[in-house]
């Protein structure tokens, strides 16, 4: 049995909330041009695993998807999935960042339900070998000569180690500390 068909067989969701997961992956890392999405890279059946395995999992991620509901219910009239993709967008902008918990602190247990699920979906995705191709990861192998980074990159890498040194403050030595202190 795969790991896929074990988690299958573990669902810990009711239907309604295995629908909203999937909705949520598909939202959070999309399929594009570039790769296939969080769906496709098996996403909701790793947050299904570890919520079957892990309580607070299982706690955040089910009263997170009840929240949800109840508020497009109230607001829409209808389940998350059923609603227009703007309506979606609009209740995820309110959860999905930081700025809005200033203005609304009771949006905080919803806030992280959704940090906790887009870390899920992420952790899912990226160790997942559809998001290692994506990354373009080529793990431990060998290479025999290193062309550098790649230029999307370059522009972030810290400086080097002569510039480490150059930088650093100069540290007086012991004799003129002990000198300083008997002057005082």
């Amino acid at each position: 049995m795969t790991t896929s068909e074990a988690a299958r067989r573990r669902r810990v969701f009711n239907t309604v909330y295995n629908r909203l997961l999937l909705t949520l992956c598909d939202l959070i890392i999309p399929a594009d041009e570039r790769s296939p999405g969080a769906i496709q890279a098996g996403a909701p059946e790793f947050i299904s695993l570890l919520a079957s395995e892990n309580p607070e999992y299982f706690r955040v991620l089910s009263g997170g998807f009840l929240w949800l509901n109840a508020t497009c219910k109230r607001t829409y009239g209808c389940d998350f999935v059923d609603c227009a993709p703007d309506q979606q967008r609009e209740l995820l902008d309110l959860i999905a960042y930081r700025e809005t918990g200033r203005t609304d602190m009771h949006l905080g247990p919803a806030k992280h339900f959704f940090a906790v699920l887009r870390k899920l979906v992420t952790d899912a995705f990226f160790t997942s070998e559809i998001g290692m191709l994506d990354l373009q990861y080529l793990g431990n192998t060998h290479l025999s000569r290193f062309e550098g980074c790649p230029l999307h990159t370059q522009a972030f890498t810290a400086p080097s180690h002569t510039e480490q040194v150059v930088n650093m403050p100069i540290i007086q030595s012991t004799t003129e500390t002990a000198k300083r202190g008997l002057d005082k």
